[in-house]
């Protein structure tokens, strides 16, 4: 019997230890399948964005576009896939805190603070100082933008302690190791930035979202600027000359520095499901006017 009883433990080991494998492997089939989903499904919006741009009699990207479109779920065996195209010059680019020319970087810092206070959930006093500590984050050298900036002294005596990146933001989650910026902060702005792989990249009017138009007026009221979002889906300005006739664009403004009606830098996020393993896909579209779009950075559970 006491053979007996070891076999049987034995075999209820051996059982269960061969559970445990085929569902590893299940498991490990599974997400190595959401992957290829995911990359075929770079390629096939890529090709997309490319062939739409060649069809097209004119330069401007809108929300009317079949690229703007969310895709709400497309089923495949065991699982399927949802998610949208956003433009990414739609948003404020955190790198152009970085531009090489000092007039351009100042615009850029007002702009950005302009962006601060427009944004609902945000108090403007507390983020006064983030501008220069973003900048001091992203410049090569290790001076401190006055009293206001950050560089690495100061993140060295943190705990952890790290240092200043003194690059352009790969992400716009690196925001969270900024001076200035709480977890509440970063959450409020999301939406509305991003990290484009250089900086003085311009904004499309045809798709920016209202509080980044808004933060292009120097001072009171944005004059014109909610009849404009309501009309641009169905008819979104063709050329970056007629930006200038809009009623909220500041008289002065450089137009063609800063705003354009074209857009190079798309964002793909989806979530795709596949058996047991769930993918959340973020990945930057990089669309040139010539050549092929291809993908130029690409992370997973968060931008």
């Amino acid at each position: 019997m006491f053979v007996v009883a070891l076999a049987s433990i034995a075999a209820a080991a051996l059982l269960s230890s061969t559970q445990i494998a085929l569902r590893r492997a299940e498991n490990l089939q599974d997400s190595e399948a959401a992957w290829w989903y995911a990359q075929g499904l770079e390629a096939w919006v890529s090709v997309l964005l490319q062939r739409e741009q060649q069809a097209k009699q004119s330069p401007e990207d809108s929300l009317g576009e079949a690229w703007a479109q969310p895709l709400t779920y497309l089923p495949f065996d065991r699982g399927g896939v949802s998610g949208g195209l956003e433009d990414l010059q739609g948003r404020f680019n955190l790198n152009n805190l970085a531009a090489s020319n000092l007039v351009d970087r100042r615009f850029f810092a007002q702009q950005f603070n302009r962006l601060l206070q427009s944004i609902p959930g945000i108090d403007p006093f507390s983020t006064d100082d983030l501008a220069p500590a973003i900048q001091d984050w992203l410049d090569p050298d290790s001076e401190p933008s006055g009293s206001s900036g950050a560089e690495s002294p100061y993140y060295l005596s943190l705990d952890p302690p790290y240092r200043a990146a003194n690059r352009l933001m790969v992400s716009p989650s690196e925001l969270l190791a900024v001076s200035g910026v709480t977890p509440q902060l970063y959450d409020a702005l999301r939406p509305y930035v991003c990290a484009l792989p250089l900086a003085g990249t311009k904004i499309n009017v045809n798709t920016a979202l209202a509080p980044v138009l808004a933060s292009l007026a120097s001072s009171g009221p944005t004059v014109g600027l909610e009849g404009f979002l309501k009309q641009r889906v169905k008819q979104p300005l063709q050329s970056a000359q007629a930006i200038g006739q809009l009623g909220f664009i500041p008289a002065g403004l450089n137009v063609s520095q800063y705003l354009d009606v074209h857009t190079d830098y798309f964002l793909l996020h989806a979530h795709i499901h596949v058996g047991s393993a769930d993918l959340a896909l973020y990945s930057v579209i990089r669309r040139p006017t010539s050549g092929s779009a291809a993908v130029i950075a690409r992370s997973t559970g968060t931008e």
